[in-house]
């Protein structure tokens, strides 16, 4: 006989969502009883169990829901995770030390060059590019917008901003210096 116990946890629910850009299953893992809204504590509070939920939960490369989301495209889970109260914006990978917006950056660069390559295969005119980047730019706007820092390094700071991974494919380039993408001189 099955109890409640032998269902699939929360956490993996949240990834599950996330993997599948699942906004229903992520819907269903808000709504359980112990991720309701709760009034708001004081900064020294300990913090609330969806925010720990949402904050702590790892796949086994060591992502978050958020890097998930931002790696493969899942803009509708994305931008569901970024309303939530206490989300951090900004975790780094356990390998390699990327952010959710190096991941977004990553996604856009190999989806698009995958587009042009099917494009010249097919050689089909047209000006549908700029749509597809603009459908591609989605989760990075969403992460932006919600105060992802485009100026931090991966690999512990030693390696390239978000932009690098757009410009160079990951080298030192435009944006990296000086006016560069989000930066205001350093």
């Amino acid at each position: 006989m099955a109890d409640e116990d032998d269902g699939a946890t929360p956490s993996e629910l949240l990834l599950e969502a996330c993997r599948r850009n699942n906004p229903s299953l992520l819907h269903h893992v808000l709504a359980q009883p112990q991720f309701q809204h709760q009034p708001p504590k004081n900064p020294s509070s300990p913090p609330s169990p969806l925010s720990t939920l949402l904050n702590n939960t790892l796949d086994p490369l060591g992502r978050t829901p958020l890097h998930i989301c931002a790696a493969s495209g899942a803009d509708e889970v994305l931008d569901l995770l970024l309303d939530q109260e206490g989300l951090e914006v900004e975790p780094t990978e356990r390998h390699g030390g990327d952010t959710p917006l190096h991941c977004a950056v990553r996604y856009v660069v190999t989806s698009y060059e995958n587009y042009l390559r099917d494009r010249a295969r097919d050689r089909d005119g047209g000006s549908e590019e700029e749509e597809v980047m603009k459908s591609l730019m989605q989760g990075v706007e969403l992460l932006l917008d919600a105060g992802a820092d485009p100026r931090i390094r991966n690999e512990g700071g030693r390696g390239v901003k978000p932009v690098g991974l757009l410009v160079g494919r990951g080298e030192r380039g435009v944006g990296e210096g000086e006016g560069g993408f989000g930066e205001s001189g350093g």
